[in-house]
């Protein structure tokens, strides 16, 4: 029998009036760092990263109707902890201090599970929810989403829902959208989101083969306000829906993949956004790539293709470092760990996701970005689901 969590809390937007009880106050999204036994990752499969505490290794795999968290403490094995879920898991992510969890299992609805005191807390959005990204400073979310499928596509879709944390979960039920969710329109959506590492900056990919990009705004007093953004400009050049973008973790460069992509889309934020197409000649992907990240370093991009290889790309030379074969499946999913580990004195453990063409597992594979080698195999989920995303 499943345990219950301790409380449910429901926050849902009609109108722009929030309802629902809720309180905050157990769910703070400070930075506090536990003192970690022993620096072991978490890591996610769909879009869960791995968690900032370090304690524990997470690994969540998409099922049709819950998530599954395996943990363990080096080097014991890896039991399975089950987190039910209303429905199919679209994304999910950690806040920056691992407190909150927050996943999306029902088209429209994000959910905020305090890890330690099991308290869920619901925002309810008018869209399809397709992606999540929280501030640096955990202090709100932002959710990418499409037209449900029903909808038909315009001017007028929710591209991107900004909730501030901060406010959005206060017992007061007379606060208007305005005050804890900013609604951001572009044509088509938004299929995946991000946020620089400075939280100035929130940007999206989706449909109409453009990335969005918004600023945060400021008060007369310099003061910031909290979730509150003002478009910015468009990025062009991709010729199809976009998958992914991505800031890098020193804020130096947006990447951005897309549909049908052999290549990667790198702006300079620096260089007012001048763009640089990663294609290095006869080392290039063969095949759609799906998925992108960053070293925590910031010295690598690291590509997954539907070709069963990554590639580890030099920011300094522009050129192909590495190329990562042996997953013996397309390489739908992707992450570089956000902190050093005793793999690598590089910052370099790397995480991938695919079908095993075989088996038809679901199989997660970690790699040394040092030396090439794949570290460690998990399997065993045999869903029908895709594995869409990992991040660590």
């Amino acid at each position: 029998m499943r345990k219950k969590p301790d409380t449910v809390g429901t926050i849902t937007v009609a109108n722009g009036i929030q309802t629902g009880p809720t309180d905050f106050s157990k769910t703070k999204t400070t930075d506090r760092r536990p003192t970690p036994h022993i620096p072991a990752p978490l890591l996610g499969s769909l879009l869960a990263p791995f968690l900032p505490d370090r304690q524990t290794f997470n690994n969540f795999i998409l099922s049709c109707h819950e998530i599954y968290q395996s943990c363990r403490h080096i080097p014991a094995p890896w039991p399975c902890k089950q987190v039910a879920c209303d429905g199919v898991v679209q994304a999910v992510t950690f806040s920056p201090s691992g407190e909150l969890l927050a996943y999306t299992s029902d088209e429209t609805v994000t959910t905020l599970l305090n890890r330690q005191t099991g308290e869920r807390t619901k925002l309810k959005a008018g869209s399809k929810i397709t992606s999540l990204a929280f501030a640096p400073n955990g202090q709100f979310l932002a959710s990418g989403q499409r037209p449900l499928d029903n909808e038909p596509l315009s001017n007028d879709n929710i591209a991107v829902c900004v909730w501030d944390l901060r406010t959005a979960c206060l017992k007061t039920h007379d606060m208007t959208m305005g005050k804890n969710c900013q609604e951001l329109y572009r044509y088509g959506g938004a299929h995946s989101v991000s946020i620089s590492p400075d939280g100035k900056i929130l940007a999206s990919g989706g449909m109409d083969q453009t990335v969005h990009l918004w600023k945060r705004s400021y008060s007369t007093d310099g003061e910031t306000v909290a979730a509150r953004f003002q478009y910015q400009r468009a990025l062009t050049g991709l010729s199809n829906w976009i998958y992914t973008v991505k800031f890098s973790p020193n804020g130096k460069y947006l990447a951005a993949v897309g549909e049908g992509e052999t290549s990667v889309w790198l702006w300079s934020i620096e260089q007012d956004y001048d763009v640089v197409v990663l294609q290095d000649e006869g080392t290039c992907h063969k095949e759609t790539i799906h998925c992108i990240d960053f070293s925590a370093n910031g010295k690598y991009l690291v590509s997954g293709s539907d070709d069963e290889t990554i590639r580890v790309w030099d920011l300094k030379s522009l050129s192909c470092h590495k190329v990562l074969e042996g997953n013996c499946c397309p390489v739908w999913t992707l992450a570089c760990s956000p902190w050093k580990t005793h793999h690598s004195v590089d910052n370099t453990l790397i995480v991938s996701g695919g079908k095993d063409q075989d088996t038809g597992e679901r199989v997660l594979r970690l790699w040394s970005l040092e030396t090439g080698k794949t570290d460690r195999i998990l399997r065993g989920y045999l869903g029908y689901s895709r594995m869409y995303s990992n991040r660590f």
